[in-house]
């Protein structure tokens, strides 16, 4: 489906709810899962025609199942985009850089007119301010810059790659930080040279966004690659639902809350609605969990300590086989959808920069799993 086919679906719902039901099943063929999705709210649409209510609660029902249609029309991918045109990482990024730039000249000017003028108190709120923002945004800010740079900067070596290397094959990453590491080299670098690689990778970034970032999915739909190498989850497990989906006090091995059943099933489905969509786009897409972590010091080892957990490995070991088991299922339901295994890949503490990060030789020996995957 291309742009000018999601307009014309956009435009129609309004005209012709049913008719643009028909219309865009025919474009989900090749996705079964949203094909059943739209066939039912399809069903919906002729109970709804039949059913003795009155006009008022007919346009409300009619109205919700159009925004459901929306939403279908909105998750496909695009797969087309203007002749010649190129992603080169988010150069928005470059704007939000160009306004810290403004915003922190203008405060700094305003300071010192405020310090000429014998005006002090005002002048230290201004700095305690510029301080306090600095203190809690920084870090996410310069994390951000830096995601983006690097975005950029490997978009311009995969497209001078590709006119210097036009027989490798095309590998196009979404992941996070062990596709983008900001202390050395990663996956990624590795990987790149053997192949035209782009990563859209990012440090800190959810596995929401990875999963169904719209920019990648572009990305796919222009450059059609050999291979989609897909990798996320570390985020929520180590960070972000780590304090929620660990008991507050040990228990045996019984180490996890009833919030953890539910974080999987949103994990595993997140991942089905996505392979449902990449496994017509590639001729191979790579999928991968992490390696166990050894390192036994850092914030998940100190908040598994200070919760009464005897062996925190045990419970971090939990947590990485529990997720390669579900992606792995997955990837058996489709013939070039590929699982790759890192758990005891990196089995000495002397591979890891931290508690969830390998270091250049450990990624280079991760690296090896990926390529010998893309090449079997």
């Amino acid at each position: 489906m291309n742009q000018s086919d999601k307009k014309y679906l956009k435009d129609l719902l309004s005209r012709d709810p049913r008719l643009a039901v028909e219309k865009l099943k025919d474009h989900l063929v090749p996705m079964p899962k949203m094909l059943d999705k739209a066939t039912e709210i399809e069903a919906q649409q002729e109970s709804l025609m039949g059913e003795a209510i009155s006009q008022g609660e007919r346009e409300n029902r009619q109205s919700e199942l159009n925004d459901s249609i929306l939403q279908l029309i909105e998750e496909v991918a695009i797969d087309e985009m203007e002749p010649g045109s190129q992603i080169i990482g988010h150069p928005k990024y470059q704007w939000i850089l160009f306004e810290l730039i403004a915003l922190g000249l203008a405060s700094v000017g305003g300071m010192l007119a405020l310090i000429v003028n014998k005006q002090y108190i005002p002048a230290l709120v201004i700095l305690g301010v510029l301080l306090g923002v600095a203190f809690i945004f920084g870090k996410s800010v310069m994390t951000y810059l830096k995601n983006q740079q690097t975005i950029r900067d490997r978009g311009k070596k995969y497209y001078a790659n590709l006119e210097a290397f036009p027989t490798r094959a095309k590998v196009l990453i979404e992941g996070d930080s062990w596709f983008n590491d900001h202390h050395g080299k990663d996956i990624t670098d590795y990987l790149s040279e053997h192949y035209n690689v782009y990563s859209f990778a990012e440090t800190g970034s959810k596995m929401r966004g990875i999963l169904r970032d719209s920019d990648f999915r572009k990305l796919v739909a222009h450059e059609k690659p050999q291979v989609i190498l897909l990798s996320a989850g570390g985020k929520e497990l180590f960070e972000e639902y780590f304090k929620e989906i660990i008991k507050a006090t040990a228990s045996g091995d019984d180490f996890f809350t009833p919030y953890y059943t539910a974080f999987k099933r949103d994990v595993s489905q997140l991942y089905e609605e996505t392979l449902e969509d990449f496994a017509s786009k590639s001729e191979k897409v790579i999928i991968s969990g992490y390696d166990y972590v050894v390192y036994k010091q850092g914030a998940v080892h100190s908040l598994l300590t200070k919760r009464g957990f005897s062996d925190p490995n045990a419970v971090k070991t939990k947590l990485i086989d529990d997720l390669n088991e579900s992606i792995s299922a997955l990837a058996a339901q489709y013939p070039n959808v590929h699982y790759v295994d890192l758990r005891g890949t990196l089995a000495s503490s002397q591979m890891w920069h931290d508690e969830l990060h390998p270091n250049a030789e450990g990624f280079s020996k991760i690296a090896e799993k990926f390529k010998a995957k893309i090449e079997g």
